[in-house]
């Protein structure tokens, strides 16, 4: 009797309902190539549509299998596996902690050059293959033609899977239209949409701009292009792929003449036990800003990688991996591959291969790079651990900490978290376990001098100038020294808000429940959050009088403001609207560290992590404002970024200054912050969440529920809530999200708490796999966990 072969696979590409494993028939000619890991077309439904899948394993072809109608696996797509067996077992954890998809979880590690989507393509009865759309629009009949060629056997449609990646042509857009054609149809209230508006404002700034860069750093979608072009705006067109950028290579690999400290020697012992071992082991590195973490990583990769193993390093931004990656190079030469979502897709597919055929040792990157296909994983080191940049704001939704936490798990690798600020969830859980390992001192200097400057004076005497007597002596001080100051702002534009005087109302969007930010140099009001563009007017939209002002100060306000009060000095600004395309972060970074740059304003991109010898002073303009988020980790954040951007002045042998501007001065967030007092601030905000029930005290879930009509939106929160009410779970009752309107979505949340993280688990899942059965296509779904990721320990 014929031997029959069973494989196991799991769509890449499905809704939830059909997220599953399937069973499907093996050809006998198949069978010796398949290895887990690889795609292969499968065909799926009644109509045996071609789908792309991943094969699994082979599986016994048991009685239960028999009585299935099973079908054959219809082609191989791969020459080798694209994800090994273990980032399997990841991508399941990940859709089961996080509520998403197979195929969400495998495009979030597959780079995007490296996927396969299907095409309907015509053979011809010479062989020739030609994609179907060319091919129907060559006929003179059209479809009618199309069929009688079929109808006679002349031709035959088949399905192929055809990759992203291509050989010396993208696609790009540029305009078609003239700059004051685009100003009037933005002006003149033309154009509604907001990606639209924001596509043409765009191509009115840069020349061309690909798809994948619309794709990747704008979510602007093909068909959003594709509109306006039937429009006339816009043209697409084939734009030569760059050859590959050749990373420099370096003559001669500079071991470090570095003397570690103390405590840099223990935190590297420590640690290094856990390696020479070959164990799975993770610790928490809590060092002050400046007190040489980064030498820390560089040692610890060195043993990894001298003993044959591989290393990720992640760092929270974008604008922080030209100086890690020159600190890594220094050490490893060109030994390294750096991972992050500027790059393009061909970039970001050469690197991702030469990690993956093992032409490199270390991978260095943001948030994605911890999917690097090593397969020998001995290190993995995530800088500034607190950062919410590590939590993905897409689907899917994951926390980097805890994948980091489960692929250490499974590769045996040692896990290390690095911040002067750490999470309070993460340290309590590294406290609980003795696996905190402190850093008191700088390895170079000391910590800055820190001084707290009281704005209520100025506020009453009736100066409202964001800048205080005393910073702007200290400016000068520097201008005067030849030395540099960084000033921090975390808020852009030139002005927040936009009241009416007389009826006292708001200038919101249109389409985002939030108030729009002017930007001067656009003239435009813009929605932070859509992208929402419009003018900007004198005349209040609902009392028509021209009583309109202008509060709250940004970035662009505060630049403008130093070039007139210091006309001399180069100063520069790096925000999103500075840094907006590729390499804008790696320029001005180079520059400020020639010391081409004497004053560096800038939101919270440039309170992480940066190191210059020549930085003296530090600015904070307005700490109170960071405290003022609904969210329960706001003061953790604030904290947070009170510390990071002092610690950014007097790192080598210059000494340091802080200034932070503040009204309420008596805060303990900012009292603690001031004195780098960890610790105090932790047990502070330890005891608020006890009494609050909050994390690292309990288990929390958002489910927000979004739909352009309000009643929906309600109503299927209002069902998740009487679902969930039945459990033994504490269950709010629906009100607004925190955001109430986006995107033309109203937002209606139900927040659940619970302590024990596998009841909690379970019963969310359960509510999920119930709702999104009975969800109507007007009504989406999202879930936001907060939870202890090392709830393990």
């Amino acid at each position: 009797m014929k031997s029959v072969t069973v494989a196991a696979v799991i769509l890449d590409n499905t809704t939830r309902t059909f997220d599953k494993v399937y069973n499907y028939l093996v050809p006998e000619d198949m069978y010796m190539y398949l290895e887990t890991g690889m795609r292969i077309l499968v065909p799926f439904g009644r109509a045996d549509t071609k789908k792309v899948a991943y094969f699994l394993n082979f599986v016994p072809y048991t009685e239960k299998l028999k009585n299935i109608k099973m079908k054959y696996i219809a082609e191989i797509l791969d020459d080798e596996a694209v994800l090994s067996k273990n980032m399997f077992i990841l991508a399941k954890q990940i859709r089961d902690q996080y509520f998403c998809t197979y195929g969400q979880v495998l495009s979030a590690m597959v780079p995007l050059g490296l996927k396969v989507s299907v095409e309907k393509l015509i053979l011809q009865e010479d062989g020739t293959l030609t994609l179907f759309n060319t091919y129907l629009h060559s006929l003179e009949g059209g479809i009618k033609e199309l069929n009688r060629l079929l109808k006679e056997d002349r031709i035959k449609i088949v399905e192929q899977g055809v990759r992203n990646i291509k050989k010396k042509f993208e696609k790009a857009a540029r305009l078609k239209i003239t700059s004051e054609q685009v100003a009037n149809l933005i002006y003149g209230d033309v154009i509604k949409n907001e990606r639209h508006l924001r596509v043409l404002d765009l191509l009115s700034t840069y020349e061309d701009i690909t798809v994948n860069d619309f794709s990747c750093y704008e979510n602007i979608s093909r068909n959003v292009l594709s509109t306006l072009v039937k429009k006339g705006y816009i043209e697409l067109f084939d734009k030569p792929v760059k050859p590959d950028i050749v990373s420099e290579e370096i003559d001669e690999i500079q071991p470090s003449d570095k003397i570690p400290t103390a405590e840099q020697a223990y935190v590297t012992d420590t640690i290094s036990s856990s390696i020479e071992k070959g164990i799975y082991d993770k610790y928490l590195i809590h060092g002050v800003t400046g007190s040489g973490k980064t030498e820390v990583y560089l040692n610890l990769a060195e043993k990894v990688v001298n003993k044959g193993k591989d290393v990720i390093v992640l760092v929270p931004e974008i604008a922080l991996t030209p100086m890690m990656v020159r600190r890594f190079t220094q050490r490893f030469g060109n030994n390294i591959e750096v991972m992050h979502s500027r790059l393009s897709m061909k970039e970001r597919y050469n690197a991702w291969m030469k990690i993956k055929r093992g032409e490199v040792k270390i991978a260095l990157g943001t948030r994605s790079c911890i999917f690097a296909p090593f397969n020998n994983l001995g290190l993995i080191a995530i800088d500034e651990e607190h950062d919410s940049s590590y939590i993905s704001d897409r689907t899917p939704r994951y926390h980097t900490d805890f994948v980091a936490d489960k692929r250490a798990q499974m590769e045996k690798a040692v896990l290390v978290l690095g911040s002067a600020t750490p999470k309070i969830t993460t340290y309590k859980a590294f406290e609980k376990s003795g696996k905190v390992l402190t850093m008191t001192n700088r390895a170079s200097g000391k910590l800055p001098e820190v001084t707290l400057v009281d704005m209520r004076e100025d506020a009453i005497n009736g100066k409202l100038s964001v800048f205080s007597a005393t910073l702007l002596n200290e400016i000068k001080k520097n201008l005067d020294n030849k030395e540099q100051t960084i000033l921090f702002l975390n808020r852009r534009g030139y002005s927040s808000i936009q009241l009416c005087t007389s009826c006292k109302a708001v200038v919101k969007c249109q389409h985002c429940d939030v108030t729009l930010t002017y930007h001067k140099g656009k003239n435009n009001l813009i929605c932070h959050y859509c992208g929402h563009m419009q003018k900007k007017s004198s005349i209040c939209p609902e009392c028509n009088e021209a009583t309109m002002m202008e509060y709250g100060t940004g970035t662009e306000k505060c630049e403008e403001q130093l070039h007139e009060l210091f006309p001399e000095a180069t100063i520069i600004r790096m925000d999103q609207d500075t840094t907006g395309m590729k390499n804008s972060h790696k320029e001005i970074l180079e520059r400020f560290e020639k010391e081409k740059i004497d004053i560096l304003i800038g939101t919270q991109m440039i309170a992480k992590g940066h190191d210059y010898p020549l930085v003296t002073l530090a600015g904070i303009l307005n700490a109170d404002a960071l405290g003022c988020g609904a969210f329960y980790e706001s003061n953790e954040n604030a904290y947070q970024l009170i510390t990071q951007s002092s610690g950014r002045a007097g790192r080598a042998d210059l000494e340091g200054r802080a200034i932070i501007q503040a009204y309420n001065v008596d805060s303990p967030l900012i009292t603690s912050a001031i004195r780098q007092d960890y610790k105090s601030f932790y047990l502070s905000e330890l005891k608020v969440r006890k009494v609050l029930s909050l994390p690292p005290y309990t288990n929390m879930a958002f489910l927000i529920f979004s739909s352009s009509e309000r009643h929906l939106s309600e109503e299927y929160a209002d069902i998740a809530y009487r679902l969930l009410s039945k459990t033994s779970m504490t269950v709010y009752a629906p009100s607004k999200a925190g955001i109430a309107k986006l995107h033309d979505k109203i937002r209606t949340r139900v927040i659940v708490k619970h302590k024990d993280t596998k009841e909690f688990m379970e019963n969310i899942t359960k509510a999920y796999l119930f709702m999104i059965k009975k969800l109507p296509g007007k009504v989406t779904m999202s879930i936001d966990v907060f939870k202890d990721e090392f709830d393990v320990l």
